[in-house]
């Protein structure tokens, strides 16, 4: 039985860094965008956003460790910051191939909020051309471990990167761009286990 890696399916690999848990709240701080096209890792980009007023708790700083000084000197505006998004889509998803973009990522729904809140402060009704139907691997290791098929420890991202031996450089984790590729990453070890293991089950011809 032949596995096509993630079922053929260009992916958008989409993960945040924000001011807090709560995309009422706190602010969006920065976007990493990475192309995963059949199993290949292709074009990619991070950016930096300055909202107008920057809203964060300790607990969040604690782990994205951006400097809000750095931030508001260097980050792009929140007008900016939706063109950046929707030029990278139109390069690499063009609107005659790909209507609408499935994205993927670990609790992604987190993330697309957080773009949501983007462009209501860009001032902008529409959103992000991105499909309802999203790929979650955080979704994904909680059914395979009550499917017996990994341990409890697995089930958040440090435990399934640890378990799958991603590894990150340090000062890597929780920065945008790295976690949307070790998310793709994972993905990846996810798509090869349970092939193999279709594989290893299927009848023969």
């Amino acid at each position: 039985m032949s596995f096509d890696v993630l079922g053929g399916v260009k992916l958008l690999l989409l993960d945040t860094e924000t001011g807090g848990l709560d995309a009422d709240d706190y602010s969006l701080l920065s976007v990493g965008l990475q192309v995963l096209d059949k199993g290949v890792f292709g074009a990619s980009d991070e950016f930096f956003v300055a909202e107008p007023e920057i809203a964060v708790e300790p607990v969040a700083m604690s782990f994205n460790k951006i400097d809000l000084d750095w931030l508001k000197r260097t980050g792009i505006d929140v007008v900016a910051a939706v063109a950046r998004l929707e030029a990278f889509l139109d390069e690499h998803f063009p609107v005659d191939q790909y209507k609408t973009v499935i994205v993927g990522g670990h609790n992604v729904w987190f993330d697309v909020n957080f773009l949501n809140r983007l462009y209501r402060l860009a001032g902008r009704r529409d959103k992000a051309r991105f499909k309802h139907r999203r790929v979650d691997s955080a979704a994904i290791l909680q059914f395979l471990f009550m499917a017996g098929r990994l341990p409890i420890e697995a089930t958040d991202s440090n435990g399934a990167f640890a378990h799958f031996g991603i590894e990150f450089e340090a000062g890597e984790r929780h920065t945008a761009l790295k976690d949307a590729r070790g998310t793709g990453q994972l993905l990846l070890k996810l798509a090869e286990m349970v092939g193999s293991d279709a594989s290893a089950t299927a009848s023969p011809a």
